[in-house]
């Protein structure tokens, strides 16, 4: 799904999405222009996803909340 310029709407679609899911490994959002909304939803959706190992999310425009969000995750 990289490259595909989803955004904080798509990434928010996916978080949702990823919440259900229980067979996703692994999922690149590289280059998709997601922020740090989409960033802190995700986050929020990969406290219930229990599956999924590895999330690419380089070359987007997230900032410090959600980098804080996802640091947050990782501390878990």
């Amino acid at each position: 799904l990289g490259g595909n310029q989803i955004g904080d709407a798509g990434a928010i679609e996916i978080a949702i999405a990823l919440e259900g899911s229980d067979v996703l490994r692994t999922i690149c959002l590289a280059g998709n222009q997601i922020g740090d909304a989409g960033a802190e939803r995700l986050a929020i959706a990969l406290e219930k996803n229990h599956t999924l190992r590895e999330l690419d999310l380089s070359r987007n425009q997230i900032g410090a909340t959600g980098a804080k969000a996802m640091a947050t995750l990782l501390m878990v």
